[in-house]
C-alpha cells in the first residue's frame, strides 16, 4: 500500500511497478482461462467415449482449425499427457478421472490468480486516488 510520507516520484514508481504485475497476472489468467477451456473440451470428450459402447465417428482436430473424420473403438486406449513430453495410455474412464483431477488444478490456479488480480487492482487504486490527494494540496 502506498506510504503517507512517500514522494510522488516513489508513488509513481510503485504504482508502475503494481501496472507490470498486473498485466502478468493478466497473461496467466488469459492461460488459465484457454488451458480450462481445452480441458473442459477434452473431458467432455472422453467421458463420450467411457460412456459409449461400439464404434463411434468423429471429427478430430490436427491443427490450424483442421479436422479428419476419424472411427475410435469403445475400447481403445486413450493417450494422456503427463508432461516433459511423456504421455500415458489408459481406459478413457481413467483419463477422464485424471482430466477431473486437472481440471480442479487449474480452476484453483485461476481462483488464486484472479485474487491477486484484484488485491493488485485495489493496491493501484489506492496508489492512483494518494497520487490525485497530492496533486490537490
Amino acid at each position: 500500500m502506498a506510504d503517507a510520507a512517500a514522494s510522488p516520484d516513489q508513488l509513481m514508481a510503485q504504482f508502475d511497478l503494481v501496472q507490470r504485475q498486473l498485466a502478468r497476472v493478466d497473461r496467466q489468467l488469459q492461460a488459465l482461462e484457454q488451458a480450462l477451456m481445452e480441458s473442459q473440451q477434452a473431458l467432455a470428450t472422453v467421458r463420450h467415449l467411457a460412456e459409449s459402447s461400439g464404434r463411434q465417428e468423429m471429427l478430430l482436430p490436427i491443427g490450424g482449425g483442421v479436422h479428419v473424420r476419424a472411427t475410435l473403438d469403445a475400447g481403445q486406449s486413450v493417450l494422456l499427457p503427463i508432461g516433459a513430453g511423456y504421455s500415458t495410455d489408459g481406459k478413457a474412464a481413467d483419463v477422464a478421472a485424471a482430466l477431473e483431477q486437472r481440471l480442479k488444478s487449474i480452476q484453483s490456479q485461476f481462483a488464486a490468480a484472479n485474487e491477486e488480480a484484484t488485491r493488485l487492482t485495489e493496491t493501484a487504486a489506492a496508489i492512483n486516488e494518494h497520487l490525485g490527494s497530492l496533486s490537490s494540496t
